[in-house]
């Protein structure tokens, strides 16, 4: 069985009907577009929420100007810019969290 030791949220959610039952999540950082359509931002915030309620380990950024996938409104093409922030934070994040996993070699 795994132990997930980190978990980056990106345009995802967890719909409302199901959010009221996480009960706990590893360190989390939640990504999402506030323009986005697909998924409601709505989700993400609701997620964002129930973790600081339960005062789990939770970093999220709602990015202004793009939505799904952090397309622009409109188009069918991300936001480099915004996508190039979104993998400095998700790259942070999970240096933070994560432990190296030791060398299997033998010498």
């Amino acid at each position: 069985m795994f132990q997930i030791a980190a978990l980056v949220e990106l345009f995802g959610g967890v719909p409302a009907e199901l959010c009221k039952s996480v009960k706990a999540m590893p360190p989390t950082l939640i990504l999402h577009g506030a323009e986005d359509t697909v998924v409601p931002v709505q989700e993400g915030y609701a997620l964002y929420g129930r973790l600081i309620d339960q005062k789990q380990t939770v970093e999220a950024e709602f990015l202004p100007g793009v939505g799904h996938c952090f397309f622009r409104p409109g188009t069918n093409e991300p936001d480099c810019w915004v996508a190039w922030r979104a993998l400095g934070r998700t790259t942070a994040f999970l240096s933070k969290h994560l432990k190296p996993v030791a060398d299997n070699k033998t010498e």
